[in-house]
Order: structure tokens, then C-alpha cells, then sequence
């Protein structure tokens, strides 16, 4: 009996039409604010060649490189694990 008092509260909340223009308001707002944020995100970013901080690929710290420098580190990286795996199981 409770759980339908809930549902009938919460149908009246969303049918009222003032209710429906509030919520799609906010959402609106929301959309248009997170569109802001992406775009002046962008902006300033836009001649950036430098991978920016804080990233890291398979825990290898790629922060403020460019794209090269950040393959020549994977690439690296790479080589050493591969030497260390084949002195390990060589036979």
C-alpha cells in the first residue's frame, strides 16, 4: 500500500506541466554548461602537441610528451620487458 502512494506522488510530480518545464529547464542548462565547458576545453587545447598530465599507459607515465616521445618510451619499454622474458626462458 505504501509503494503505491510513492508511485502516485511520483506520477503527479512528473505530469504536472509547471514540474516538466523546471526539469527540462535544468537538463537544458546542464547540456549547455557541460557544451561550454568541452568547447573552451578545446579551445585551449587545440595547438597543444603534448600529451597532457596525468596519463598513463600499462602504468608508464606518458604525461607532457608528444606522440613520438611517448612511442620511443612505450617502444622502450617494450624492448626491456622482452629481453628480460627471453633471458628468463631461454633455454
Amino acid at each position: 500500500m505504501e509503494s503505491a502512494k510513492i508511485i502516485e506522488k511520483l506520477k503527479n510530480i512528473f505530469t504536472s506541466k509547471r514540474n516538466i518545464i523546471i526539469i527540462s529547464t535544468i537538463l537544458i542548462a546542464l547540456v549547455l554548461i557541460i557544451g561550454i565547458f568541452c568547447t573552451i576545453f578545446s579551445i585551449i587545447n587545440m595547438n597543444n602537441t603534448k600529451i597532457i598530465k596525468g596519463v598513463a599507459i600499462n602504468n608508464i607515465d606518458v604525461s607532457e610528451l608528444t606522440k613520438e616521445e611517448a612511442k620511443e618510451k612505450l617502444n622502450a619499454r617494450n624492448r626491456i620487458k622482452k629481453t628480460e622474458y627471453n633471458k628468463a626462458y631461454k633455454r
